[in-house]
């Protein structure tokens, strides 16, 4: 069985599994047409409305109508995996950039330069998630575009990536525990930003103040 000297280490009880008998994968999305021509408006997600941390702007999404057919075979189901697979330069690879879509989302679809990973059975979709958004992952995909000019993903290659799998109830319980510490990490951080964002208001008040010659 074939092994990946970048998985050593892991549990012995753990398989190493290709990705692509994990997932279903569509290789590309849809851009449909101007909005009101065809029968359903959705908005379609390109490369620039998802971020390195894997987070989406929906308020960015240009809204595109697909025939009926095209909305219910493009249209993302809670688990999906959308990855940046064509854009960046070679100074900024944001290829294998990806995000989850959850079932809190609002309803979208992806574009041309995307793919699709659905999980199957085998594998929790948020730790797969999790997987494709490592160091390992990202440090793959760098060698894989490393001597290209444009870093485009080498969609069958990294199919063929090992993916470390547990059995079910230890992928839970992974992923439920990253999920939770990232979650108290974003809270951290945002108390960051507002504390920011009041010490900057703060000192234009004094500003301010010293300027139209007020002591206090």
């Amino acid at each position: 069985m074939r092994k990946d000297d970048w998985l050593d280490g892991i549990p012995k009880d753990w398989e190493q599994v290709p990705l692509k008998y994990l997932v279903s994968c569509d290789n590309s999305g849809v851009w449909g047409e101007e909005e009101g021509i065809l029968e359903k408006n959705i908005p379609i997600c390109t490369t620039a409305h998802l971020d390195k941390s894997g987070n989406l702007n929906f308020d960015e999404m240009p809204v595109r109508s697909l025939s009926m057919e095209e909305y219910e075979y493009y249209r993302l189901q809670p688990g999906d995996i959308i990855v940046v697979k064509s854009s960046g330069s070679g100074s900024n690879i944001i290829t294998g950039k990806s995000a989850l879509f959850k079932e809190s989302m609002p309803e979208f679809t992806f574009g041309n330069f995307l793919l699709r990973l659905r999980p199957n059975s085998k594998i929790n979709p948020l730790f797969l998630y999790f997987f494709i958004s490592s160091g390992i992952t990202a440090e793959r995909i760098r060698r894989m575009v490393s001597a290209t000019t444009y870093p485009n993903l080498r969609v069958e290659e990294y199919l063929l990536s090992l993916i470390p799998l547990p059995p079910k109830e230890e992928q839970d319980e992974i992923a439920a525990k990253i999920n939770s510490e990232i979650e108290r990490i974003d809270l951290a951080n945002q108390a960051l930003k507002n504390q920011i964002e009041n010490l900057a208001e703060m000192r234009n008040s004094i500003i301010t103040r010293r300027v139209l010659g007020r002591s206090k």
